[in-house]
C-alpha cells in the first residue's frame, strides 16, 4: 500500500530540434539539446522512476504497480507525461488511433494527446482536412496547406488520434497523452536524418 505522495525521476531524450533551456533548467549541461523530459512514464527503456516524497523509500517503475497507481488491471500505465521545448519545426506528423494501434501495430491503444502550452507564444501546424493531407503526403508538398498558427500560454490544444499535426520553433508545453510512442512521419522538411 502507498501511503505517502510519490515523485518521479524524470528521463531527459535528446533531440536535433531540442533547447538548451531545458538543460539549463534541470542542470543538465553535459548533453546535447534536450527536447524531451518525460516526466511520468511507463514506456519500456524511458520508465521513470517512483520514490516516496517523504520516506525516499524506491517503489520501482509505474509498470510494477500499475493497480496501486490506477486501481484497475491495464495493459501498461495508460498515461504519459512529457515537458518539451522545440528551437525548430518538428515533422509533420499523425498518430493512429486505438482500433489501428491495435490490429497493425499490436499495442494496446494508439496516441490522442493534449498540449498545454507554457511559453507566451507558440507555433503549431495543425490539419483535419483528409483530402489536402492525401494530396500533400502523395506530392510531399505542404506548402499549399502549411499554415502555422500561434498559440499562447495557458492555452490548451486537444489532438485526437488521426490528425495531422507538428510543433513550431520556440515552443514550449507540456504534453499529457496516452502511453504510446507510435508516431507516423508524413514530411522531414526534405532532410529525412535530421528528425531522428
Amino acid at each position: 500500500m502507498i501511503d505517502e505522495v510519490l515523485k518521479t525521476s524524470p528521463i531527459f531524450v535528446e533531440k536535433v530540434w531540442g533547447d538548451e533551456k531545458l538543460n539549463k533548467l534541470f542542470k543538465k549541461e553535459n548533453m546535447n539539446k534536450i527536447g524531451e523530459v518525460w516526466l511520468f512514464s511507463g514506456i519500456k527503456n524511458y520508465e521513470t522512476r517512483l520514490r516516496g516524497i517523504n520516506s525516499g523509500k524506491n517503489y520501482g517503475n509505474p509498470s510494477d504497480m500499475i493497480e496501486e497507481l490506477i486501481g484497475g488491471n491495464f495493459p501498461k500505465i495508460p498515461l504519459l507525461l512529457k515537458l518539451i521545448s522545440t528551437t525548430q519545426w518538428l515533422s509533420i506528423q499523425v498518430h493512429p488511433d486505438d482500433k489501428f494501434a491495435r490490429e497493425m501495430e499490436k499495442e494496446p491503444w494508439g496516441k490522442t494527446e493534449a498540449w498545454y502550452f507554457l511559453n507566451k507564444k507558440n507555433e503549431i501546424f495543425i490539419s483535419n482536412n483528409v483530402k489536402e493531407n492525401i494530396k500533400a503526403i502523395e506530392e510531399q508538398n505542404w506548402d499549399k496547406i502549411f499554415k502555422p498558427i500561434n498559440l499562447k500560454k495557458d492555452d490548451l490544444l486537444f489532438i485526437p488520434a488521426g490528425v495531422v499535426h507538428t510543433l513550431g520553433p520556440n515552443s514550449m508545453l507540456l504534453e499529457i497523452q496516452q502511453t504510446s510512442d507510435l508516431t507516423y512521419r508524413l514530411y522531414d522538411w526534405g532532410d529525412q536524418e535530421k528528425f531522428i
